[in-house]
């Protein structure tokens, strides 16, 4: 099983990650075909928290590294800045715990 590390490796291997403000997720895109996402929810308005409340990538892809470069876009994506970040799913916390210093708004 392939390990991505960044990005990059992602890409190269054809995974992009891509962000719809509209339904307030970052997925993660093999071939046209959403193969995971993060979730999220904006709550207070403009200046108020982002809570990441589900994060989940295909079965054949666990353990690649998809879902922590998916995470890490998530969370330092421009739709944070100046935010509190909240992350009621237990791998986004979990990714928060391992790297604080991505942890903007705590």
């Amino acid at each position: 099983m392939a390990a991505y590390v960044t990005e990059a490796d992602a890409e190269a291997a054809g995974y992009t990650i891509e962000h719809h403000a509209d339904r307030h997720e970052f997925v993660v895109v093999e071939a046209d075909r959403v193969v995971g996402v993060a979730h999220y929810r904006l709550i207070g308005g403009q200046d108020g928290a982002i809570d990441f409340d589900h994060t989940m990538v295909i079965p054949r892809l666990r353990g690649t590294g998809l879902s922590e470069i998916l995470a890490r876009r998530a969370v330092t994506d421009e739709i944070v800045l100046g935010r509190h970040v909240r992350a009621s799913c237990w791998f986004i916390e979990k990714f928060l715990a391992q790297h604080p210093d991505l942890r903007p708004g705590a």
